[in-house]
């Protein structure tokens, strides 16, 4: 395959695995209580100054809630992109960590995925099989990035790779 050509697969790739982080970082607020893009609260009136049940957080606690999602997608992400290397050592422990990483990269990218495409819509049986593959091909570029990236010999991405 012509140099170029695997450039170009691999700017796919990295735009897919930005996808990937972001559904993460997403996925992980919204499992918290926060909502980053849709809120389902109506906007309250000075009339109405109780507190729904379930509310959204709000000031500090959203904050963190926030840093601790940017955080932790970030650390998904690097025991994704080191999983190549993880599984072929010997430390037994690493390896059951990254089956956790990728597992709950799996279940966010799919809570974000299913969010932000289908939000408010019900989801038929060709949406839930199209979704699905979606997040399998989201979460594994993640690894396919950093294992072309290694054989295209690219020096941003190299040292990133398995």
């Amino acid at each position: 395959m012509p140099q170029s050509v695997k450039i170009i697969v691999i700017l796919i790739l990295g735009v897919a695995a930005l996808w990937d982080g972001f559904t993460t970082v997403y996925g992980t607020a919204k499992i918290f209580g926060v909502k980053i893009v849709f809120s389902d609260a109506p906007p309250l009136t000075l009339d109405d100054q109780s507190t729904p049940e379930r509310a959204e957080p709000t000031g500090e606690r959203k904050f963190f809630v926030l840093f601790a999602s940017v955080l932790f997608g970030a650390l998904i992400l690097g025991l994704i992109i080191s999983s190549g290397l993880i599984f072929t050592g010997p430390n037994k422990w690493l390896k059951f960590l990254c089956g956790l990483a990728i597992a709950y990269d799996l279940l966010t990218a799919f809570i974000g995925n299913l969010d932000l495409i289908y939000y408010g819509h019900v989801v038929g049986f060709l949406g839930w099989l199209v979704l699905l593959g979606l997040t399998l091909f989201m979460s594994g570029s993640s690894v396919i990035l950093a294992l072309l990236s290694k054989r295209t010999r690219l020096k941003v991405l190299s040292k990133l790779a398995v």
